[in-house]
């Protein structure tokens, strides 16, 4: 897993003899060079949509959030591809192993996120707030909000609208077990099943080009959730072709870097498709900087390490610092700076403590 070319592979077998008798300790995602690029890849994710929510009213950011919840979901999916071929085998071991590890770590920092926006709105929102809010609250706490988007027009209140991408997440969470034994043991049967799928999904997404008056099925799960299909099975066939994967490396990181310098003409034309389809090209260069390890260790590489580490909770905190609704318009960019100490607080506290990789060593006994 330390190789710089494929980040994931395994050690060569060693005679147990020699192995040293030291403690277990619990594998950290941030030690690898190629995972501590995906956690700055996933920092630059919560940057574009800082930026979308921050600068929104000024109309020159449009889809650029969007952008950045493609490239988070991709990242996502190589994860959840990793977490079930090293998870138990079977289908109900490794199926309840999954789920556990995923709802022990985003339900306490969603659910206390909410419970804070309905405390706040009782004590000093409108009326108009507090029915927007009461309205949505089911389908935030169930995980299907990206079927029921409701607010009330001219209220102003927007403190569940980004949940959407957490419905997405939370659903293909619950389906990844299936898909993962639908594909059976053979490469040749999981790369038809699973490309299959990700064609299908993929076609979702393409079916609401253009169609931007269309939101309500802009964020549904057939439509939104392919980037996160597409990691998956890109990192199913990085470690089937672990050559080949090294060879084209180089290519797609130039490919990411083009495309981040066409996210800058993109903007000025203000149109939302020409953003998304930009930045959603940003996933080549996260694959290639992932395949290859090209990880920065300076300030701007530590700052998105850090960023990217902490994206769930800050993702959540940064609503209602901006189009949330509480504050005034002209401090949204300000808002957007203050999501992350927000954020930092309620990942410390809400997810840190769920997560493996910061678990403390513990002794082996015997």
């Amino acid at each position: 897993m330390t190789e710089m070319a494929s980040p994931n592979a395994r050690p060569p077998a060693i005679a147990p003899a020699a192995l040293p008798q030291a403690a277990p300790r619990v594998f950290s995602v941030g030690q690898s060079p190629g995972d501590r690029a995906l956690d700055q890849w996933r920092g630059l994710a919560l940057l574009l949509v800082l930026a979308s929510h921050g600068f929104f009213f000024t109309g020159r950011v449009p889809g650029i959030g969007r952008a950045g919840v493609n490239l988070f979901f991709f990242i996502s999916g190589i994860l959840v591809y990793r977490s079930l071929t090293r998870g138990p085998t079977g289908w109900l071991a490794g199926s309840r192993y999954f789920w556990f590890r995923r709802i022990k770590r985003l339900i306490p920092a969603k659910y206390f996120y909410l419970a804070a926006m309905v405390l706040l709105v009782l004590l000093i929102a409108p009326p108009v707030f507090q029915h927007s809010l009461f309205r949505n609250l089911p389908s935030s706490l169930l995980y299907y909000h990206n079927y029921f988007l409701v607010s009330d027009e001219g209220s102003g209140e927007n403190l569940t609208g980004h949940l959407w991408s957490l419905a997405c997440e939370m659903q293909f969470y619950l389906l990844a077990p299936l898909i993962f034994f639908a594909g059976g043991r053979s490469p040749l049967r999981r790369a038809a099943v699973w490309g299959g799928i990700l064609l299908v999904l993929l076609s979702g997404g393409i079916s609401v080009i253009n169609k931007s008056t269309d939101t309500y099925n802009a964020y549904t799960f057939q439509v939104a959730v392919w980037p996160m299909m597409a990691g998956f099975f890109a990192e199913f066939l990085r470690e089937l072709f672990p050559r080949r994967a090294a060879a084209l490396a180089p290519g797609l990181v130039w490919a990411g870097a083009l495309s981040f310098l066409a996210l800058g003409p993109a903007m000025l034309l203000a149109r939302k498709t020409p953003v998304i389809l930009a930045g959603t090209l940003l996933v080549a260069g996260c694959l290639g900087c992932y395949i290859r390890g090209l990880a920065p260790r300076n300030r701007i590489g530590d700052a998105l390490h850090f960023l990217g580490n902490r994206t769930y909770s800050i993702y959540l905190w940064q609503q209602p610092l901006t189009i949330g609704g509480f504050l005034p318009t002209f401090w949204h960019p300000f808002g957007s700076l203050l999501a992350i100490p927000f954020g930092a607080l309620s990942f410390r506290f809400l997810e840190q403590p769920f997560m493996s990789k910061y678990q403390k060593p513990t002794a082996k006994v015997g």
